[in-house]
């Protein structure tokens, strides 16, 4: 059941997906499997987030961190800890500084590609919403090769790409205004945007829910 939510997840069918996650969580609950909720819950509140309903989405983000404290579980929580702190400083414009932290140390500690790729999307979003545009740039490079060597499904290589887009757009707008906070030449802010708008475009045709 759980893998029915996540099909229709991925063909950007979002009701059917909510309807079956629930559904899903809810038997893993009757049975008293904690784990086997996991997945449901992350996909549940990345419906919400796509969706713009942040109040659910921190909602379901808490419900996801708590099944992880109770399960002692390493990966979910910190991409849902990165979620929340992103989630929170667009619903509120405050940035939450030491969880942001929290999460960085987090992956400090992981080698494993994936805690870099999802949690770290979510960091990159925010570094982006507060301006931190370099650091932005930096972890968008480091993110990038880590999809293309691991063959992450689609979903991740459609948002670093567009968001390394929509990055190089505001920083050549910045520099419009005599603002540079990239500390990279124009000529390869132009070759960034190019390539990345190219290999977007591809990805978005292999993920159905861009179709």
């Amino acid at each position: 059941q759980s893998f029915g939510g996540l099909t229709y997840y991925y063909h950007g069918e979002w009701n059917n997906s909510e309807n079956i996650l629930k559904d899903s969580i809810g038997n893993f609950e009757k049975i008293g499997d904690i784990v086997g909720q996991l997945p449901s819950a992350e996909h549940l509140w990345k419906i919400y987030l796509m969706r713009g309903l942040f109040n659910e989405t921190i909602e379901n983000i808490d419900k996801t961190i708590d099944l992880c404290r109770r399960t002692n579980e390493k990966y979910f929580i910190v991409v849902s800890i990165a979620a929340l702190n992103f989630v929170k400083l667009i619903k509120t414009g405050i940035h939450d500084n030491k969880e942001y932290e929290e999460v960085e140390n987090r992956l400090k500690r992981v080698n494993s590609f994936l805690f870099h790729v999802e949690a770290g999307g979510y960091l990159l979003q925010t570094d982006i919403a507060i301006g931190n545009f370099d650091k932005a740039y930096n972890r968008a490079k480091k993110i990038l090769p880590l999809i293309f060597k691991n063959c992450v499904n689609s979903e991740y290589q459609v948002r670093t790409h567009s968001l390394l887009c929509d990055l190089v757009n505001r920083e050549r707008l910045n520099r419009l205004k005599g603002e540079t906070k990239i500390n990279v030449s124009d000529k390869q802010l132009k070759k960034d945007f190019i390539f990345n708008v190219i290999v977007l475009w591809f990805s978005c045709l292999s993920y159905p829910a861009y179709w």
